[in-house]
Formats: C-alpha cells, sequence, structure tokens
C-alpha cells in the first residue's frame, strides 16, 4: 500500500491578513504572483519554468514570479534569466526555512510546477493545501493531485503550454476561487491525520 507524506493545511487569511503577508514575502498588491517552491536543478527543469514566464509576461507584464529553493542551476538560471529579458519580474528567494514556506504559498496567486521526476509532487501538494490553484506539466505526480482539473491544470512540458494553462487561470477569477476551493478539499485527503491513520 502506498502512503502519502501527510500535509498541515494552514490557517485560511482574511484579506487583511493575506494583503500583509504578500508584502512581508515581497509579493506586491495587484500584480499576478506566480510561485515555484523546489530545488534549482536539472531534473525540476527550472528552465522550462523561465521559459514559460518570458510568454506569461507577453500577456501579463505585470506579473512575478518568485522561485523559493536553491541548487546548483541558480547561476545558469540567472543568465537564462537576462537573455530572456525576464530578471526584473523575476526574484530569487534561495533555501528558506520549510515554516516559512507556507508564508510564500498562502501569498501568491498561482503555483508553476514543471518538474516531471516527482512521485508525489510535495511542493504542489502544500501549495493546494494552501488554496493554490497549480498549473503543472504532465507527470505521475499532477496526474495524482490534478486528474480531474478542478484544482488547476495539467499541461505538455513545453513553454507554450504551461505559459498559456496559467494564463487562462490567470484571467478567469471566478475559476480560481473556484480551483481555491478544490485545492484544499484535495488536500484534505492526504492531511497528517488522515497518512498516520492510514499508516497505523
Amino acid at each position: 500500500a502506498v502512503v502519502p507524506t501527510g500535509v498541515t493545511p494552514p490557517p485560511i487569511l482574511d484579506p487583511e491578513g493575506r494583503l500583509a503577508l504578500r508584502r512581508a514575502v515581497g509579493m506586491d498588491d495587484g500584480r499576478p504572483a506566480c510561485l515555484s517552491v523546489g530545488r534549482l536543478a536539472r531534473e525540476k527543469d527550472p528552465a522550462l519554468l523561465l521559459r514559460a514566464f518570458r510568454r506569461i509576461l507577453d500577456r501579463l507584464p505585470e506579473s512575478r514570479l518568485t522561485l523559493v529553493g536553491d541548487g546548483d542551476e541558480r547561476t545558469r538560471l540567472a543568465r537564462l534569466a537576462e537573455s530572456l529579458d525576464v530578471r526584473s519580474r523575476l526574484r530569487f528567494v534561495g533555501a528558506v526555512p520549510q515554516d516559512r514556506v507556507g508564508d510564500y504559498t498562502r501569498a501568491a496567486d498561482l503555483f508553476l510546477f514543471a518538474s516531471t521526476s516527482e512521485t508525489q509532487g510535495l511542493a504542489a501538494l502544500e501549495a493546494l493545501a494552501a488554496g493554490l490553484p497549480v498549473v503543472a506539466v504532465a507527470s505521475a505526480a499532477a496526474d495524482d493531485l490534478l486528474r480531474d482539473e478542478q484544482a488547476g491544470l495539467i499541461c505538455s512540458a513545453t513553454p507554450d503550454a504551461l505559459a498559456a494553462a496559467a494564463i487562462a487561470v490567470w484571467e478567469s477569477p471566478e475559476r480560481r476561487r473556484a480551483m481555491a476551493e478544490a485545492a484544499r478539499r484535495i488536500a484534505s485527503r492526504y492531511a497528517v491525520d488522515v497518512s498516520a491513520g492510514t499508516l497505523l
């Protein structure tokens, strides 16, 4: 039997609390705040993420992308960001304590997940637990979490497809709200007490 890693859903913020949190983590109010969390390693395909973000900016020039995590690809990614002319809209946060990652997921508007090498996709699951819609490239982990696309979208592993899916979610506020509610419902199936009970 497969017992998934459990997650603890964070408290839901009211609008004032969320605004304060956005400011605390450096996300400007009123601008689409995209987020990705994970090691900056080749197998996570962060380069695909940056190329998709270039296309997102062509349609939504006020967008910002925050990358939480560090790794041996960071220098190469910084150069790629310069060549794509996205560096001014991109922020490398680096590694942060695990108990602070949730601050970023609760503050962001959209979670972008480019890795196809995950077995569970814990970062995406933690985003769902925070009520954050997820746009992910097709993978076994994405299919487990988003197969019905109620809480996000699954797309092919190309910059154009990832960007188009992200733009489609952002441009439909009602859809985003419905996805946020579905995200919390899906994450509740992976709550710590559920996983612990299954294990016992």
